[in-house]
């Protein structure tokens, strides 16, 4: 056990048995050790630590709920803090509305998940780091450490979730300002696999590096890399799974609702099990380990929260409902026979200012950005002009799909605003038969 999981237990035991007999009491935590480092031109530019930890604090009573969050400083005051806020809340929860949709976790819940440590440190990673990209203009943060999550109940509930993530979000430029953008993920640092994702990016710099080429507008082929693939998830996660957004038709996955499929090999989750994000939620819910969205493609199960169980009488299986930890299972196709099977088209690194313009149908429309390359027979020869597409999620993942990869990408939200997030991706490159651009 951590020394941060004792102090919140500790915390926990103490203060839990101050709820009244018509009360329930829940204390979520949230912090992480982390090292922050700003790369520009391979060489560090900026170092930093992170050491935080929050507290929340919520009152239910009468059907009512009120919540307040604490940072704590790790010593014998914490308590009292906490028991003061608590005093408070009971002041003002009789001023609160009653929530008819309010629903709490009324089970002892024991959820424990605590990965062992990596080991190495930061700095020898990032050297190792500033070897292997030693000849490139590499700009980016570096981010690696510990994540912690925490819940427990007036009814018993003790759930625990730590773990590691190392993670660079980077990109590699030419001196007219092109680039190649890309990420890398783990739970540790990986000389290997980065060296492998720098070759690839080295190849794309050199195709960039070429004059432009101007692609006419229509259909081609595309290969997209996962982190343009997690562009046009995302706009699918725009209420596409939502247990609420389903029930109200405003889904943008009507069409999937009604009785369309997609190709079969999408088949795509909420792989909470596998992923950064706890299996319980703020108000006492576990998280099953896997929920189906799409199988075999077709629509799955919704992600129904806390609220939406209420209104619709369902049992909650998500902490929101939009994925957080999103996996789609991998394909047949070996990522280095990707351009051989693509021949001549777009290989697509990136979608940028993707929206959709026409929610109903999924139709979705955005700009290709970074490492956009035009392939002839398999071999990429230029870069391509900045394109628009508009197209389908029914197209691009159903008719139009031919396979997607054997490897897959982890892709986490690199999101440190107030703390580092939970949120990550799992997704192969997908090659597409046929996808529209306009302008």
């Amino acid at each position: 056990m951590s020394l941060a999981q004792e102090h919140f237990t500790a915390l926990a035991d103490r203060l839990m048995p101050a709820a009244g007999a018509d009360e329930t009491l829940l204390l979520g935590w949230q912090g992480e050790d982390s090292d922050f480092v700003r790369l520009s031109r391979s060489r560090v530019r900026q170092a930093g630590s992170v050491r935080q930890r929050c507290a929340s604090l919520e009152l239910v009573a009468g059907g009512r709920a009120l919540r307040s969050e604490l940072d704590l400083a790790g010593g014998e005051d914490d308590h009292r803090r906490l028991a003061d806020e608590l005093a408070r809340l009971r002041a003002l929860l009789p001023l609160v509305p009653p929530d008819p949709h309010l629903l709490v976790g009324d089970q002892p819940l024991a959820l424990v998940r605590c990965d062992p440590p990596a080991g190495g440190d930061a700095q020898a990673a990032v050297a190792a780091l500033c070897a292997l990209a030693g000849d490139l203009d590499l700009a980016g943060i570096y981010a690696a450490g510990r994540i912690e999550r925490g819940f427990a109940s007036s009814h018993g509930a003790r759930c625990w979730h730590e773990v590691a993530l190392d993670h660079l979000g980077a990109s590699a430029y030419l001196p007219d300002g092109q680039a190649v953008q890309f990420t890398w993920a783990g739970p540790a640092f990986d000389a290997q696999a980065l060296a492998a994702l720098l070759a690839r990016v080295r190849t794309q710099l050199a195709t960039l590096a070429r004059p432009p080429r101007s692609v006419p507008l229509g259909e081609h082929r595309v290969l997209l890399e996962p982190a343009a693939l997690a562009e046009l998830i995302g706009m699918m996660s725009w209420g596409g799974f939502s247990c609420r957004a389903r029930r109200t038709r405003t889904s943008p996955l009507l069409r999937l609702e009604d009785g369309a499929r997609l190709h079969p090999a999408v088949d795509l989750a909420e792989d909470a099990g596998a992923g950064l994000a706890p299996r319980f939620t703020v108000r006492g819910f576990a998280i099953p380990a896997r929920t189906a969205l799409i199988r075999a493609g077709v629509l799955g199960d919704p992600l129904v929260d806390a609220r939406s169980a209420r209104e619709y009488g369902l049992e909650p299986n998500a902490a929101e409902e939009s994925p957080s930890s999103l996996a789609l299972a991998p394909g047949r196709l070996p990522r280095a026979q990707a351009l051989a099977r693509l021949g001549t088209g777009l290989w697509i690194g990136n979608l940028w200012y993707c929206n959709l313009s026409d929610r109903s149908a999924c139709r979705i429309t955005g700009m290709t950005r970074f490492a956009c390359l035009w392939v002839e027979d398999g071999v990429p020869v230029a870069p391509a002009a900045r394109l628009r597409f508009d197209d389908t999620i029914e197209r691009l993942l159903g008719l139009q799909l031919e396979e997607l990869t054997c490897e897959r990408d982890l892709l986490p939200d690199g999101d440190t605003y107030g703390g580092r997030a939970t949120r990550q991706r799992l997704l192969p490159a997908a090659l597409i038969g046929a996808m529209r651009f306009i302008g």
